[in-house]
């Protein structure tokens, strides 16, 4: 998974200003979406990624969907953060086609 400097950068924002580690971690729900959240620490079977920029901020991706991000990127754009998946031309956001007007 890629993490733009975009994406970093807000992280460090949202984390300081609401004095949080600087961990963001994408996982599943029940139902299947993704979903993103602030978290203390990576739990065990997370894989971590970060951007050189920002040593400090770290994206969490849960064990269970790792696989399916690869070559993801997260991006933050439009005032939202953006999980753009490999190959599938989406610039959706991270399973909440609803609010974003969904893929194109």
């Amino acid at each position: 998974m890629t993490v733009t400097s975009e994406a970093a950068g807000q992280i460090a924002v949202i984390a300081e200003r609401e004095k949080r580690p600087g961990i963001l971690r994408i996982v599943r729900d029940d139902e299947g979406a993704l979903f993103m959240e602030f978290a203390a620490k990576p739990l065990a079977g997370d894989q971590s990624f970060r951007h050189v920029a920002f040593p400090t901020v770290t994206v969490c991706v849960s064990k269970e969907i790792v696989a399916w991000l690869d070559g993801a990127t997260i991006d933050f754009r439009g005032g939202r953060f953006k999980l753009d998946l490999a190959g599938s031309g989406c610039g959706g956001c991270a399973g909440c086609c609803a609010e974003c007007g969904g893929c194109q």
